[in-house]
Order: C-alpha cells, then sequence, then structure tokens
C-alpha cells in the first residue's frame, strides 16, 4: 500500500512539474492600482492555494458555528 501511495505522489508531482514548464510564459497581473508580471504557472498556483485557504477558513468557521 506505501508503494502505490509513493507511486501517485510521483505521479502528481511529474503532473505538476510539466504542467509548469508548459506555462512559463510571462502574464501581466492588474489589481486595480498595482500591476506586475509574473509566469502563468506560478499565477495559478498562487490563486489556487489563495482559494484552498479560503474554502478551509469558510469550513473552519461553518463547523465553529454549528
Amino acid at each position: 500500500m506505501r508503494y502505490i501511495h509513493y507511486f501517485l505522489l510521483i505521479l502528481v508531482f511529474i503532473i505538476v512539474l510539466s504542467f509548469a514548464l508548459l506555462n512559463w510564459s510571462i502574464v501581466r497581473v492588474n489589481l486595480y492600482f498595482y500591476q506586475f508580471s509574473l509566469p502563468l504557472a506560478i499565477t495559478l498556483i498562487i490563486t489556487m492555494v489563495l482559494c484552498l485557504l479560503i474554502g478551509f477558513l469558510f469550513g473552519y468557521l461553518s463547523r465553529k458555528s454549528a
């Protein structure tokens, strides 16, 4: 069972790495009053992490109030 876990972990790592390498073009992010340039892969990873944190926060707050 441990080998299957390691295999799946390595597979996900390879998929994420190939995704990052394919999307390394620079994009401009405009936040109304501030703009900056980042690679697309980093922009997507930051966005996914922020959404994950917001989802965990809402889940935590809904469990705490219930």
